[in-house]
């Protein structure tokens, strides 16, 4: 009984160890690219519509 359930235990053990090592959907990295890409573009965005503004109330 003691061998079976140590014998389980390393299985799990090395299944969870496995898990971290098989490539996520979507990794942190590419996460993070993609939040700075979406600040930076509303960053420019933001600015590109205050330029616009300035030279619509100049007209």
């Amino acid at each position: 009984m003691q061998k079976k359930q140590e014998k389980k235990r390393l299985f799990f053990r090395n299944r969870s160890r496995n898990r971290s090592h098989f490539p996520q959907p979507f990794p942190k990295r590419f996460l993070c690219f993609l939040l700075l890409l979406s600040w930076k573009i509303s960053i420019f965005a933001g600015a590109f519509n205050k330029k616009e503004k300035e030279i619509w109330q100049n007209m």
